[in-house]
């Protein structure tokens, strides 16, 4: 095995001054200006499409997307790539239903609707529901590409975590949302030409890209299709399908992350294009992403890594393939290095500007209603400044989970996320929905989904993973009696009710963490509805009235599900 050059050490330093100098160029033309709390967490509500559009996609597409994804691939074959389907699904809802709401009440942290559609308890259950999501999730972020690093150089994983942690941290809390977003393009470039890089230099390693299909179809990964409808087996076309909706309607319809970029946009046509280029631009990142990883399998067809102990997980393999095969390239693994922890830093920045301005808004704001717009910008910055130590720390914590980075991202949405989704869900969709009422669901299905959770830590699930081969290891002749070198991983079944109900695949954790909390909460709404009823504006619901013209677009009206006619304003007039 190679190593890291002086020159990709260039490479990987120039991308961190780079990313850096964005932030710090934007929170200097701020200073100015004397920018307001709209300009810093909102970037002026002036983006257009083309920014948003990429910064969308690099925020949704992290380092664990680009470590997670190939490892995926390797270790249970291409079906991921169904997930696919999933996009226009979320897309849609975003786009009809939730954005167009957000926007019209012209609201800066996105639980200030549940306070105008219900009360300030809910508002603040909300915001500590955000605030536990995403500090857990973005310690996953930042510990993702200090793994993959630790794995191909002699740097231990504190020193690649502090560095990372604390340049995020700088530039999010200096340059605001503006920066994160103009950041986010240039990382986002970083990360397709680094994934481009490998998958050639890869598939040229083996004989080309038929090559590659013939291997990893030969080895089982060419498994598109698995339509059994068991919700105990990890992946299926259902289980992607419909569980991936579920996973990632929290994430893009109602986190702080995209409700902020939904509102960054200048008008309701860019952040509309923005999103629906989402759905080609998603579909591209998760399509290089497998061919990364049928690429690695075809690599090391014969010698799989982890049975060798070269890497300590899966999700190293992509990161060791750079300077096994790379380090005669001298800077090329230095710009895939770079690509990994370009995605961290898009990813973390936007969830530390959000979990400022959910904290800034929902916290600091109601016991000081009265700052002025110099003060409460300096009090957010130091708050994203604080929230980026935080999530430094609990990076150092994330090594002990001991699974793949990819499916802890997606378990805390469903875990966490879900829930705190069903509250938007009640209180747009259900005009009887009510404080109590919501609470209750959200409580009720962030407890059922946690218990799933730690049912399956204490009774792992079969995993079904494909066989490998360590035929041309060097370990070969010690380690293996079978004289293929072929090994084959036990499935264990279900030894109990109990190992059987606790073997749902955590893609199902958001569809039943959500339907717990829609359906209850609405049940717990019509039970104390009396109780809990209150005044509200109607323009804090979806209007059913308008379907048809939401379906058909009519302009002269409605425009995707808000009136086009009214000027965004923070209470809207009653009709």
């Amino acid at each position: 095995m190679g190593a890291l050059s002086a020159w990709d050490y260039v490479v990987f330093a120039l991308m961190l001054v780079i990313s850096s100098s964005i932030g710090l160029y934007h929170g200097y033309k701020g200073s100015r200006k004397r920018a307001s709390t709209d300009d810093y967490l909102l970037a002026g509500r002036s983006i257009g499409w083309f920014p948003l559009f990429v910064s969308l996609v690099a925020s949704y597409l992290s380092a664990i997307a680009l470590l997670g994804m190939p490892s995926e691939v390797y270790t249970y074959g291409i079906q991921y790539v169904i997930i696919m389907f999933s996009y226009p699904l979320i897309i849609a809802q975003c786009v009809f239903i939730y954005g167009p709401i957000f926007r019209r009440n012209h609201i800066t942290s996105a639980n200030e609707y549940l306070e105008l559609r219900f009360s300030k308890f809910v508002r603040l259950l909300g915001s500590l529901m955000f605030i536990l999501e995403y500090v857990l999730y973005l310690a996953v972020v930042l510990y993702a590409p200090s793994l993959a690093l630790q794995a191909v150089a002699d740097l231990p994983m504190e020193i690649s975590l502090i560095t990372t942690g604390l340049v995020c941290t700088v530039y999010t809390s200096i340059g605001g949302m503006k920066g994160v977003i103009w950041t986010d393009v240039f990382q986002t470039f970083i990360m397709v030409v680094g994934l481009i890089v490998v998958i050639s230099i890869g598939a040229n390693d083996v004989g080309g890209m038929r090559k590659v299909f013939e291997i990893s179809n030969q080895g089982g990964r060419l498994n598109f299709f698995n339509f059994n409808p068991d919700p105990r087996i990890r992946h299926t076309f259902v289980t992607l399908v419909f569980g991936g909706m579920f996973s990632g309607i929290p994430v893009y319809c109602v986190s702080q992350m995209m409700v902020q970029r939904v509102l960054a946009g200048k008008s309701q046509r860019a952040v509309n294009i923005a999103l629906l280029m989402n759905i080609p631009g998603l579909m591209f990142i998760v399509g290089l992403c497998a061919l990364a990883g049928l690429v690695m399998f075809a690599v090391y067809e014969k010698c799989d890594l982890k049975e060798n102990h070269q890497i300590k997980s899966n999700d190293q393999i992509l990161a060791f393939f750079l300077v096994n095969k790379l380090d005669h390239l001298k800077g090329v693994p230095g710009i895939f290095m770079a690509s990994l922890f370009s995605g961290a830093l898009s990813t973390a920045s936007s969830g530390l500007n959000s979990l400022a301005a959910v904290t800034y808004e929902d916290f600091v704001k109601t016991f000081h209603p009265n700052l002025s717009q110099h003060r409460a910008t300096q009090i957010s910055k130091l708050i994203a400044f604080l929230y980026g130590l935080l999530v430094l720390g609990c990076a150092f914590l994330v090594s002990y989970v001991g699974t793949m980075v990819l499916q802890v991202a997606y378990s805390i949405h469903g875990i966490i996320g879900a829930p705190y989704m069903g509250m938007f869900a009640v209180g747009m969709l259900f005009p009887w929905g009510n404080s109590i009422g919501v609470c209750l669901g959200c409580l009720l299905g962030f407890s059922i989904t946690l218990w799933l959770s730690v049912g399956a830590f204490m009774y792992p699930p079969d995993k079904n993973i494909l066989d490998v081969s360590i035929e041309q290891c060097s370990s070969f002749n010690t380690t293996l009696t079978n004289s293929t070198g072929v090994i084959s991983f036990p499935h264990h079944g279900y030894v109990n009710p109990f190992a059987s109900f606790y073997s749902v695949s955590y893609l199902w954790y958001a569809g039943i963490g959500l339907c717990v909390s829609f359906v209850f909460g609405c049940v717990f709404s019509l039970v104390f509805g009396r109780r809990g009823k209150r005044e509200y504006n109607k323009d804090l619901l979806f209007n059913y009235s308008k379907l048809w013209s939401i379906i058909t677009c009519k302009r002269n009206n409605y425009h995707m599900g808000y009136a086009s006619h009214i000027p965004m304003q923070r209470y809207p007039e009653k009709n």
